[in-house]
């Protein structure tokens, strides 16, 4: 009978990694940007990686359509934030967080708990179609200067 020698090494064991894939859907209707929410508009749709998924986007996509019942065309991979201190408390894992930037039509039956949402009502500082906001005189500028 053979023995196995125990591999001992100095690194700390393994830590769980949950990953999370989120999804800014954009879309242009009546002239005006939209973006999908869900949560009564306080949350991007989003979901968790699963070891069934093909690829990270196939993953995206199916956790979006499910949780909207829109279907996704176009997405590109935006930003990774992986910063050491993120966790996911449901799991006590590491937390990675992967946004997707999707480009779509108003168009279509949604999920009840999704919506469209005006992109301006998150941004309004970059709304400039009757001029300069007044927040950016009021309270931007201000703060930008001091």
């Amino acid at each position: 009978m053979t023995k196995r020698s125990a591999v001992v090494s100095g690194e700390p064991p393994a830590q769980p990694i949950a990953v999370e894939l989120i999804a800014v859907l954009a879309a242009i209707a009546d002239g005006r940007p939209l973006t999908m929410t869900t949560d009564d508009g306080r949350a991007l749709p989003s979901g968790s990686f699963e070891i069934g998924h093909r690829s990270l986007q196939s993953g995206l996509r199916a956790c979006v359509e499910r949780q909207t019942r829109h279907p996704l065309g176009y997405v590109e991979q935006l930003y990774t934030f992986a910063d050491s201190d993120r966790r996911n408390s449901a799991a006590d894992a590491h937390a990675i967080s992967i946004s997707y930037l999707g480009l779509v039509r108003e168009e279509g039956a949604m999920a009840p708990e999704a919506a469209w949402r005006p992109w301006y009502d998150y941004f309004p500082w970059e709304d400039h179609r009757r001029g300069p906001p007044s927040l950016i005189k009021r309270t931007i500028a201000p703060e930008l200067r001091r």
